[in-house]
């Protein structure tokens, strides 16, 4: 599975690239227990990568001869090099498996070998991931004079606190200051 790992940080790297734009990738199996393992590239936007690039991810986990993949990854990064000066970069972030840990620990090296700047989160869920990928590319994705980028977890809590008490602010209440309704957010 390591092996898989690293060659999806390839891909990611690739995809900075492709997008001139940050990429994420979450070494997470959701809401599946220890025994899973599980990978999720985050696109520009914050987004899901799109199931249209998953032939290429695909194509590079299966590969058979390595000095022949990283032939090709060496070739693709050197073109997309030559078409523009911005240097690829990847947000890591991991779930708490024991195992996610030594994932992290080999994808680093090959983002790094690629030339890409890596910005490791450590352990955070998905939705923060995405977030500090979206703020990372806040000129093509976020209307500035709205929400300020910050592309961290700092960032993540502080927005989702803001959201929840500017919700809170839109209820309506009695003079006892009690609310009305009961809010319930299930995460």
């Amino acid at each position: 599975m390591t092996t898989v790992m690293v060659r999806a940080a390839a891909f990611a790297v690739l995809r900075s690239w492709a997008c001139q734009s940050a990429v994420g990738i979450m070494v997470t199996a959701s809401h599946n227990d220890e025994s899973y393992n599980g990978v999720k590239i985050s696109d520009p936007d914050g987004g899901m990568m799109l199931s249209s690039e998953e032939e290429m991810i695909v194509q590079m986990a299966n590969h058979e001869n390595v000095e022949e993949l990283w032939d090709q990854i060496v070739k693709q990064r050197s073109e997309y090099q030559a078409q523009s000066p911005y240097n690829a970069v990847l947000y890591i972030g991991r779930d708490t498996r024991s195992h996610s840990v030594g994932f992290r620990d080999a994808m680093v090296p090959m983002a790094s070998a690629i030339g890409a700047q890596v910005v490791d989160l450590g352990v955070v869920t998905t939705p923060m991931l995405h977030h500090s990928v979206l703020h990372a590319n806040y000129v093509k994705h976020l209307p500035k004079t709205l929400i300020p980028p910050r592309s961290n977890v700092a960032g993540y809590l502080d927005l989702l606190a803001y959201s929840y008490v500017s919700l809170l602010e839109t209820s309506t209440a009695t003079e006892s200051k009690t609310p009305k309704a009961t809010l319930l957010v299930d995460c």
